[in-house]
This record gives structure tokens, sequence and C-alpha cells, in this order.
């Protein structure tokens, strides 16, 4: 089951999706999303230790472009 929050800021606002396994899929959820394939992922050390390859391979089956900063 994926969840959807919603937060608001003054000006703008934007989603987050939560659910198990969505790393794993973001590359099909992103996708639709893009005007062109390539995105860039800003992470840490430690998440980057524990996600960072699942993120990058799902978005690499779709085709999406990625580059990587790790903080």
């Amino acid at each position: 089951m994926t969840e959807t929050v919603s937060v608001p800021l003054p000006g703008r606002a934007y989603d987050v999706r939560i659910g198990e396994g969505l790393l794993a899929r973001a590359g099909a959820e992103i996708a639709p999303l893009l005007k062109r394939p390539r995105v860039a992922i800003v992470t840490d050390e430690t998440v980057a230790a524990a996600h960072l390859s699942t993120l990058e391979t799902a978005l690499s089956a779709e085709g999406i472009a990625s580059v990587a900063l790790t903080l």
C-alpha cells in the first residue's frame, strides 16, 4: 500500500509518497513525470549506503540516467 502525504508550504506544496517497495518501483513511478529521462539524486552517506543502489537500479531499468551527489 502506498500513501501520499501532502506537505503545504507558503507559496508552494509537494507530495511525499510512502510505501513498502516504493524505491524498487521508483523508475516506473518517476518516468511519466519527466520531460527528459535523467535525474539528480542528492543524499547523505547513511541513506546512500542503505538505499542508493536500489534507487539507481530502478531508475536505470526504466531508461532514466542518474547522477548521485552524496554529502
